[in-house]
């Protein structure tokens, strides 16, 4: 054990690390190994989960786990430092208990990515897993954009499942609001390539305009590959725009949420931001869950009020998606409130696919007609190429 303490009135220690290098450990119980933070005492935070280092015959690229015992910490809490290759090389992740997690480089596991019991993952680089599984209240997301720099959830998989619990969630971290800290526009909200766009109290544009002086859309509807963006502030603060989520998968079992809105506006005059982007490439697509790229509504005070943010843009390329109820995917705009209108919806592409090829490190997902097929030119055409 390797776990952290408090002293009175003091915020919790973080746990350490351990690492076990073994040949056999068929008599001994790894979850008896641990490094849990430890409780802030006098409402001072608890410390963050340390790391757990297993290497053996059954791991033979290694195993860390990353447990907090349920102690609950803020984001971002458990950084895993970046190795001067720039790629991780584990065979199975795992993130339990509040456990949570950054990572900053390339990840490739030819096991599992795990996420269990309230966990946490962001990484600002392509995560590759033979299986990558989100339970228990637990959630992917991405840091939010700044005034110079955006991220996406970036997720190739065999298999992903996300259950009725969990969610792949990054409303509100698009571009920035008027009004909202760090963006250098002040009231005007913050769209493509990090300029000035929705101005006044009208929502942010993307794949639809935002109620009022919206920024113009922009973005492929066919190729989603771009954060939502920020509404106007008269005094605002008015909302975020939706991020990013790309993610190929041969099997995709949604019974959560993959959710890409756009934030509502503030406490008073702002726009709502428009919903941000989805890109899926799937084989099999499953479940209960939705999809959604949403803008908000935006907020009123008086006799002012805010614009509804435009819906973002979705793409969904599968091989079979007859489990899956298509009504669950959207990317509606926002409600308009104190008169001001409401934000237009945005786009929904729905395409079937022959052939999935995976993409390689420093390339998008992508999904295909396959070469040499046997379809006639008539089909050929439903089925066509959409790589870049």
């Amino acid at each position: 054990m390797a776990a952290g303490r408090a002293a009175a009135r003091c915020g919790g220690g973080s746990g350490g690390r351990v690492a076990v290098y073994y040949q056999s450990i068929t008599a001994f119980d790894p979850a008896k190994i641990s490094a849990f933070g430890g409780i802030g005492d006098g409402g001072q935070p608890n410390g963050a989960a340390g790391t757990v280092y297993l290497q053996g015959p059954a791991r033979e690229a290694g195993e860390l786990i990353i447990d907090n015992n349920s102690l609950a910490v803020g984001s971002l809490t458990t950084p895993i430092p970046n190795p001067a290759t720039g790629n991780i090389a584990l065979t199975h992740l795992r993130l339990r208990r509040q456990a949570h997690v950054r990572l900053d480089s390339l990840l490739t596991l030819p096991g599992t990515l795990e996420l269990n019991a309230n966990a946490e993952f962001i990484s600002t680089q392509r995560t590759v897993a033979g299986t990558i599984s989100v339970t228990n209240n637990s959630v992917i997301t991405h840091l939010p954009t700044t005034a110079a720099a955006s991220f996406r959830v970036d997720l190739s998989a065999g298999t992903l499942t996300v259950d009725a619990t969990s969610k792949i969630d990054v409303s509100g971290r698009g571009f920035l609001g008027g009004r909202q800290a760090g963006n250098p526009f002040v009231g005007r909200g913050m769209t493509i390539g990090f300029q000035a766009g929705s101005s006044g109290d009208a929502g942010g544009g993307y794949g639809g305009l935002g109620g009022g002086p919206s920024n113009p859309v922009y973005g492929n509807l066919a190729d989603p590959n771009e954060p939502g963006s920020g509404g106007g502030a008269s005094s605002g603060p008015a909302g975020n725009g939706g991020g990013l989520v790309r993610i190929a998968a041969q099997t995709l079992t949604l019974n959560g949420a993959i959710l890409t809105n756009g934030e509502g506006g503030g406490c008073c005059d702002g726009g709502g931001g428009s919903g941000g982007g989805i890109r899926l490439d799937v084989g099999t697509l499953t479940g209960t869950g939705q999809i959604r790229a949403n803008g908000q509504e935006g907020k009123d005070r008086a006799n002012f009020g805010g614009g509804g943010g435009g819906g973002g843009r979705i793409a969904v390329y599968f091989q079979n998606m007859a489990g899956f109820n298509a009504s669950a995917i959207s990317a509606l705009g926002g409600l308009g409130k104190g008169g001001l209108p409401n934000g237009q919806n945005g786009t929904v592409q729905l395409q079937q696919q022959v052939a999935m090829h995976s993409p390689a490190s420093n390339e998008s997902p992508v999904m295909r007609a396959e070469a040499g097929s046997t379809m006639d030119d008539s089909v050929r055409i439903a089925f066509a190429d959409i790589s870049r």
